[in-house]
């Protein structure tokens, strides 16, 4: 439980099976914020993990990646419950698992990529209100993972490379 991480270039955080993070925003400048900067994964193969956002705007930026980890039955989240998370234009969040998932989930601005990379394995986007891709937001599935769509999406660039798929359940 924490309000702001930063991860740093060569820095490597991992959430094992089973556990979650929850980033809270609050009365300082920069909370409910991850800064990343270097490989931080969410470990789902055994049970579900979580990194959840709450409450209020928060922020994944930085020039890392977010790698996803799911497999037989067990899910890597992240959740953004009752408010607007941002994903930066440098950010990327890769594998398999489920974005803007819950209850509550709030709106998804994404200006990174979304990478499908996880063969045979699926990366849902399951925004709540709105989903707003900017200009530079990519949505892709690669080496024959699957990106699967749900909700309204307004812009940005979606694809499927080869052995991979897009599925839509959504309105473009």
């Amino acid at each position: 439980n924490g309000r702001r991480l930063t991860l740093d270039s060569g820095d490597t955080v991992g959430i094992p099976p089973g556990h979650f993070l929850l980033v809270q925003s609050g009365a300082f400048a920069g909370s409910g914020s991850i800064i990343n900067n270097g490989p931080f994964s969410l470990d789902g193969t055994i049970n579900n993990t979580t990194l959840s956002f709450t409450v209020g705007p928060s922020n994944l930026s930085g020039t890392g990646t977010l790698n996803l980890t799911s497999l037989a039955g067990n899910v890597a989240f992240i959740r953004n419950d009752d408010g607007l998370l941002t994903i930066g234009a440098g950010q990327t969040i890769a594998g398999s698992g489920r974005i803007g998932i819950g209850a509550n989930t709030g709106d998804l601005i994404n200006n990174g990529t979304n990478n499908a990379n996880q063969n045979g394995r699926t990366l849902m986007l399951q925004p709540g209100i709105n989903f707003t891709p900017g200009a530079t937001a990519v949505n892709e599935a690669t080496n024959g993972g699957i990106l699967e769509l749900l909700g309204t999406y307004n812009g940005g660039t979606y694809q499927a490379f080869a052995g991979s798929q897009v599925l839509l359940h959504a309105a473009l």
